[in-house]
């Protein structure tokens, strides 16, 4: 296409950006309103045992079947006209009524299967937004920038939106959080409708280039460091929060733990571009990390609460970086890659695993100072695995297992650390 119509895609790219963003900032606001609301519901009154069974049980009754459908979703999207888009509008209309149905329901049973749906449509909604930004940018290069810009908006969105949802809490108690959330989605909501189609793209099965770039091995290494950091922010999650039921922690001591990850979350989303223009995106990841590692080991020695605020804020740290790192170096591993459905389909990927870690949270009551340990020994395995599986690529050979990792380190951890600048052997 030619002449003036040349002009107009750029705009309209920038418009429907705009309407997406302010989407996801709504969806936010109400995601971190829900959050407070549940902080004072049914939830943290019930007795600690008959809680974790009930969550146990929503869980996988809501996320068993995200569990079946996330592998489809990225298709499924690519073939329907408008899917990204309609999943976004779907998902965040069904959030506002199932917030409106919570409004009533925080004291009763039905708190738990309407919560889990909340959080099913929640992770929809990610995949199907994964799936349609890159249709609102100008360039491959320049979705990686977006995709922080757009984690930046939701961890500010999300401090600034559970405001006004904490004073409504602290003077009207849990149902009026709960019903400023759904005012949040309600708005976002009707900000999704006026989301454009996506462009008309006919982007077919995958070829057999796409095929072979995805499945390399550097980026089924970041790949699988990646979905191991979403498995500790799930584990985490509902690790902690059963931690500070089982403490009967006050609210000053929740916010000891939930102010340092929000701080965490929003330094993460600033430093992550300027950590991109010095480290390679590998480095990103094994740094992250790393600093997971650090964070968590520190986390142990200090303990108590004062240790998961620690580790939480060092985890959200790193998840701007490390996601970045990842945006980054699918770009750069797959030119030839089909951008939506890449994203959307490891999004998927990484959203299950997110569960899965929630699901060990929820089953194995860790005390707190073995699950620092523990997240500390997952953090250095992924990293070792991260470092050596790119040295492996580099050399021409599979990047190792994790059993085949902890084997070398177990028997012969010396070429682990000992190698220098010769590779492999």
């Amino acid at each position: 296409m030619s002449g003036s119509g040349s002009a107009r895609p750029p705009m309209s790219r920038a418009r429907a950006f705009s309407r997406l963003a302010r989407t996801h900032a709504a969806a936010a606001a109400g995601d971190a309103s829900v959050a407070v609301a549940l902080a004072g519901s049914l939830f943290f009154s019930i007795d600690y045992d008959a809680a974790r069974w009930r969550v146990v049980l929503y869980l996988v009754l809501t996320l068993a079947p995200f569990a079946v459908v996330a592998p489809l979703l990225g298709p499924a999207i690519d073939r329907a006209r408008g899917g990204a888009r309609w999943l976004i509008v779907g998902s965040v209309a069904t959030r506002t009524a199932v917030a409106l149905l919570l409004v009533s329901h925080l004291d009763s049973l039905l708190l738990f299967p309407e919560a889990f749906t909340l959080l099913v449509m929640g992770k929809s909604y990610q995949v199907a937004k994964s799936t349609y930004l890159p249709t609102v940018v100008e360039s491959d290069s320049a979705l990686v920038a977006t995709n922080a810009r757009m984690a930046l908006l939701s961890a500010v969105s999300g401090g600034v939106g559970a405001i006004p949802a904490v004073i409504c809490s602290r003077l009207f108690g849990p149902h009026a959080a709960m019903a400023v959330a759904m005012c949040w989605f309600a708005l976002a909501t009707w900000c999704s409708f006026m989301i454009p189609q996506p462009p008309s793209t006919k982007v077919g099965q995958p070829t057999v280039e796409e095929r072979a770039e995805l499945a390399s091995g550097g980026i089924r290494v970041v790949a699988s460091a990646m979905g191991g950091l979403r498995s500790a922010v799930g584990f985490l999650t509902f690790w902690i929060a059963f931690e500070l039921r089982a403490q009967s922690a006050a609210p000053v001591e929740f916010a000891l733990v939930l102010g340092p990850i929000a701080a965490g979350a929003i330094t993460g989303s600033l430093v992550a571009p300027r950590v991109r223009r010095v480290l390679k995106e590998e480095q990103m990841l094994a740094g992250a990390l790393i600093v997971v590692g650090a964070a968590a080991a520190l986390a142990a020695f200090i303990g108590g609460l004062r240790g998961a605020g620690l580790l939480g804020a060092g985890v959200a740290v790193v998840s701007a970086s490390a996601k970045l790192a990842f945006d980054s170096l699918v770009q750069r591993d797959a030119p030839h890659a089909d951008k939506g459905r890449a994203f959307a389909t490891y999004e998927a990927r990484f959203q299950l695993l997110w569960v899965i870690g929630a699901l060990v949270g929820v089953l194995v009551p860790l005390p707190l100072r073995a699950g620092f340990v523990l997240v500390a020994v997952g953090a250095a395995l992924a990293g070792l695995r991260v470092v050596h599986g790119r040295r492996a690529v580099a050399a021409g050979k599979s990047p190792p297992t994790l059993p085949d990792l902890v084997h070398r380190v177990l028997h012969d951890p010396t070429p682990l650390v000992g190698r220098g600048r010769g590779g492999p052997p």
